[in-house]
């Protein structure tokens, strides 16, 4: 498998090494290959990238990191590719991965809730992992 350092995946999400860093120190974003040891480096892979996009708009609307790890976590599960076609939202009470399909009949259900169509951060991460590749 393919994978970037912590340099390129800071570059990719516009963020510091040290937000990348603390960020990872927090469990917020998981590094593919953990650094082990005096000189060991963090190698992020493709869904890292992904994740960190996510993590990046969620930080940038002004969620805690609290949150934002809640959030990410439900997203572990899911292959890149079963991310495709699919919606996040979450409430206060609760976090749903749903087709995008399913959106337009469920948005009454979305009052006060942030909304994000993850096949959007799909595109964007593989514009950054290709176009640098």
């Amino acid at each position: 498998m393919e994978t970037i350092t912590a340099g390129e995946m800071s570059e990719y999400l516009g963020i510091s090494k040290f937000t990348l860093v603390h960020w990872v120190n927090r469990g917020v974003l998981k590094p593919h290959i953990h650094a082990h040891g005096r000189g060991g480096r963090r190698r992020f892979s493709f869904k890292n990238l992904f994740m960190g996009m996510v993590v990046v708009e969620l930080h940038s609307v002004g969620f805690e990191l609290w949150i934002i790890l809640d959030i990410i976590s439900s997203l572990e599960n899911y292959t890149v590719d079963n991310l495709n076609k699919k919606v996040l939202w979450h409430t206060k009470a609760e976090t749903n991965i749903i087709d995008e399909g399913e959106l337009i009949e469920q948005l009454p259900t979305f009052s006060g809730a942030m909304v994000i169509n993850l096949s959007h951060f799909l595109n964007m991460a593989n514009l950054s992992w290709d176009g640098n590749r």
